[in-house]
């Protein structure tokens, strides 16, 4: 069976060198990966059998999306996924307790691709009498063929164009490399998924002790204690004339420092892991529990802080990929930290807050991809044209196909000038045809789009 779905995996990824990723063939890649996994019977227990589900789940994105900003985050996650589940097969445990354990575990199946086929290798069988060792002799034979015949197929070769033209084995080197990449990698997630030795401990060390989280957290605490006491001196009379002396428009000061504000909470969030993570059981005392648990509601202000800027910028300059993509980090951060006040406010919580975290992950990247974000970015900078403010033509037509559809739609609700400028943009992008296995949701709506909206300029031009 592992040997059928390897072949079966192979075979997809050759289909994705000539269709592409973005496609079908794309899907029907992950959708190999993760049936086979799960056709074999080697990813034990509930949890391994979810993720590895979930991983299959998300390559249905392939079809239906072609922005960058979402087949990355999904191809990412859902290979995650796969591998994390491939290890959690292995002994059948449930969801890692800490980021520690889904780090080692991670790692430990990214090992096994590199020693993919020993998961064919035959056990050794006892009652069976040894035999005359053939391979020896083949293998001998083989590289007494290749010194004789290499220099005969290059005479030959060389004496007639049409037998030279059977020889060119590019395409063909091509195809049997891409599926044996594809076995290999099937093969790599199977020995993952069988791997009978125990896992490395992944106990805290005595590295951090608890007086040097404590000085940790309380550094963190009064340092956003001290930046929230900022935001409400920014409010006031003292506030504005500080910034009037530094040259700063309070809506230049509100619409600064936001990518700072997201990498601070990031960074905490991550901090606040390590420790739990090494502490153990140490992390419950309480005035660990009270300190994490004031770091995680101050970075919860900074984290509404830092919408609240984004809301300034997308008022002042338009929506983009970036500044949506950034908006949903920010509030996905922002679950996490409230998973995290509720772990250290709350023991009976415990087991509960890494399946939320994940679901919460798995969810916020399912939801990116259907909420079509290229889409939503394009409209909202179509809305604010047709009030008046200027849209970035160049920006609108480079979010790609899942925004065609969009924006050819909404142009009709903008000025003539600005009207025919985009559909001339979106024109000469012209839309990619797909069909078969190379096929694409997103990239067939575009091009139907695309169609309509040109044929119609050409109409009303005299």
């Amino acid at each position: 069976m592992a040997l059928t779905a390897a072949a079966a995996s192979g075979l997809a990824l050759d289909l994705v060198g000539h269709a592409g990723l973005v496609s079908v063939s794309g899907t029907i890649l992950v959708t190999c990966l993760s049936a086979g996994l799960l056709v074999t019977g080697r990813a034990a227990g509930t949890a391994a059998k979810c993720m590895v589900a979930a991983g299959g789940a998300l390559g249905l994105v392939l079809t239906v999306r072609t922005s960058p900003w979402v087949v990355a985050p999904v191809l990412t996650t859902a290979l995650i996924l796969l591998l994390l589940g491939a290890s959690l097969g292995s002994d059948g445990t449930g969801i890692p307790r800490t980021p520690s354990e889904a780090v080692v575990r991670t790692a430990i199946s990214v090992c096994h691709l590199g020693i993919a086929p020993g998961v064919l290798r035959r056990q050794p069988d006892a009652e069976r009498p040894a035999g005359p060792q053939r391979w020896p002799s083949l293998a001998r034979g083989a590289v007494l063929a290749m010194v004789v015949g290499a220099p005969l197929t290059a005479l030959l070769a060389s004496a007639d164009p049409i037998f030279r033209s059977w020889l060119d084995l590019s395409g063909a080197a091509r195809h049997v490399s891409l599926v044996l990449a594809g076995a290999w990698l099937l093969l790599g997630l199977v020995r993952a998924s069988s791997s009978t030795t125990k896992l490395p401990g992944v106990s805290p060390k005595r590295l951090i002790g608890s007086v040097e989280a404590t000085c940790a957290l309380g550094a963190v605490a009064f340092l956003y204690g001290a930046f929230v006491a900022a935001q409400l001196v920014a409010l006031s009379g003292g506030g504005r004339h500080v910034l009037t002396t530094r040259g700063l428009t309070y809506a230049q000061y509100a619409r600064s420092g936001f990518a700072q504000l997201l990498a601070c909470a990031a960074l905490t969030l991550l901090v606040i892991l390590v420790l739990r993570s090494r502490l153990g059981q140490r992390a419950d005392s309480p005035v660990l529990r009270g300190l994490a648990g004031v770091v995680a509601m101050l970075t919860l202000g900074i984290v509404i802080t830092a919408m609240e800027r984004l809301r300034l910028y997308q008022a002042a300059y338009g929506l983009t990929m970036l500044r949506l993509a950034a908006l949903v980090a920010c509030a996905w951060i922002g679950a996490i930290f409230l998973l995290l006040a509720a772990l250290v406010t709350s023991r009976s919580v415990r087991t509960l807050v890494p399946k939320a975290a994940l679901v919460i992950t798995v969810a916020a990247i399912a939801g990116w991809a259907v909420a079509n974000p290229a889409a939503l970015v394009a409209q909202t900078n179509l809305d604010r044209a047709a009030n008046g403010h200027p849209i970035d033509i160049r920006a609108a037509t480079s979010l790609g196909a899942d925004a065609v559809p969009t924006l050819t739609k909404g142009a009709s609700h903008l000025d003539v000038a600005t009207r025919q400028s985009l559909v001339d943009a979106v024109c000469h992008e012209s839309g990619h045809q797909s069909a078969g296995l190379s096929y694409n949701v997103a990239q067939a709506s575009a091009a139907k789009a695309t169609a309509t909206a040109c044929t119609a300029a050409s109409a009303r031009r005299p």
